[in-house]
C-alpha cells in the first residue's frame, strides 16, 4: 500500500491495520499511526506543521493497546520484515520533512529493521506525488499535486517493496484502467458520501492479469486531498508512476477514491476521525470497505 499526504496517513493505517497481510507500505509526505488522535486540531498542527508535538512512544504505545484491547488492528510484530519507504520533499511546507521522520522513528520503535526502512528526503519537491516524467515544476504546490522532478518515486518505492527485483517499466495502456463500484461494498441503507467515499473507485489490471487477477500481485494507491476523480477526473490514476509498473511486473493497481462531504471539503482520506473515532482501525468506515474490496479483487479469477 502507498499514498500521498492524506492518502500517505491512510496507507500507514492500512498497513497497521492490516498488518498480517500487508508487505510493503510507501508513504510520500504521511505522519505516524494516528498521529492526530481522533483531534483535527492536532492533525492541522502537529502532524503538519509542528512535527516536536509528536510522541513517537505514545504512538507506540496506543497501537500495541489497541491491538491487545480491542483486536481491531493486526498484531503489530508484523511489522518486522515489511518494506518501508518514506519519502519527504526538501521543499515542502505543508507536510514538514520533521514529520516523516517521525513516521521512521515510529516504525523504528515498532519493530521494523532499520536496513528495510528508506527515507529519501533529498529531492527539491513541493507537496505532491513526484514523478520522473509528467507534472508540474517540481517546486510547484498546486492541482493535480503531481510534479516533475525526474525522480521516479512509484519506481523508487516499488523496486524497494521488491528488493529490487522488479523488471524495468513499460507503456502502460490506458484502456487497461477499470472502473468498479465502491457503493456495493457499503450497505444499502448508508450514502457513499457519509463514508467520505466515492460511488466508484479505479483499478489498473496489466495485461496478463486479465481474467487471472489471482495470480497477480496487488497494491493500492491512496490518492492526496483534492486528487480524487471529483477534483482531477483520472489524473491520479494515469499518471501517479504505477500503472507502468505493474504492467511489467502483474501488479494489479487499486485507487479507491475518496469524495467530498460536509466534514471532509477536500476529498481527503480520513486521518483524523471524520468518519468516527475508530477510523484509524478495520473497524473505521473507511478502511473496512476497502478492505472487502482487497478481499473481493484478490478472490477474482
Amino acid at each position: 500500500v502507498s499514498g500521498v499526504s492524506s492518502g500517505a496517513f491512510m496507507a500507514i493505517q492500512h498497513h497497521v491495520s492490516y498488518n498480517k497481510d500487508v508487505v510493503g507500505v510507501g508513504a510520500i509526505a504521511g505522519g505516524p499511526f494516528f498521529c492526530a488522535q481522533d483531534k483535527v486540531e492536532i492533525a492541522l498542527h502537529a502532524c503538519m506543521s509542528a512535527p516536536e508535538f509528536i510522541s513517537v512512544a505514545e504512538l507506540v504505545t496506543i497501537t500495541y493497546a489497541t491491538y491487545t484491547t480491542t483486536r481491531t488492528i493486526d498484531n503489530p510484530s508484523y511489522t518486522k520484515g515489511d518494506k518501508i519507504w518514506l519519502f519527504s520533499g526538501v521543499q515542502d511546507k505543508k507536510v514538514k520533512p520533521a514529520v516523516v521522520v517521525k513516521t521512521f522513528s515510529y516504525y523504528s520503535a515498532l519493530g521494523a529493521e532499520d536496513s528495510d526502512i528508506e527515507l529519501r528526503d533529498d529531492i527539491q519537491a513541493a507537496h505532491a506525488m513526484v514523478t520522473d516524467k509528467y507534472g508540474n515544476n517540481c517546486n510547484y504546490f498546486g492541482s493535480p499535486y503531481i510534479d516533475n522532478c525526474n525522480f521516479d518515486a512509484a519506481g523508487h518505492m516499488l523496486q524497494h517493496f521488491y528488493n529490487g527485483k522488479l523488471k524495468p517499466r513499460v507503456e502502460a495502456n490506458k484502456t487497461f484502467i477499470v472502473k468498479f463500484s465502491q457503493s456495493q461494498y457499503i450497505p444499502s441503507a448508508i450514502n457513499a458520501s457519509l463514508y467520505g467515499l466515492a460511488d466508484v473507485g479505479y483499478a489498473y489490471v496489466p495485461l496478463n492479469c486479465q481474467g487471472k487477477m489471482k495470480n497477480c500481485d496487488f497494491h493500492v494507491a491512496y490518492h492526496g486531498c483534492l486528487q480524487a476523480f471529483e477534483n482531477v477526473n483520472t489524473t491520479f490514476v494515469e499518471n501517479a508512476g504505477y500503472n507502468e509498473w505493474g504492467e511489467a511486473n502483474n501488479i494489479i493497481i487499486l485507487y479507491p477514491q475518496a469524495a467530498s462531504n460536509a466534514f471532509n471539503p477536500e476529498s481527503c482520506w480520513d486521518w483524523w476521525g471524520y468518519t468516527g473515532p475508530g477510523y484509524a482501525s478495520k473497524v473505521g468506515l473507511q478502511l473496512s470497505i476497502i478492505g472487502e474490496m482487497m478481499e473481493d479483487f484478490m478472490s477474482r479469477d
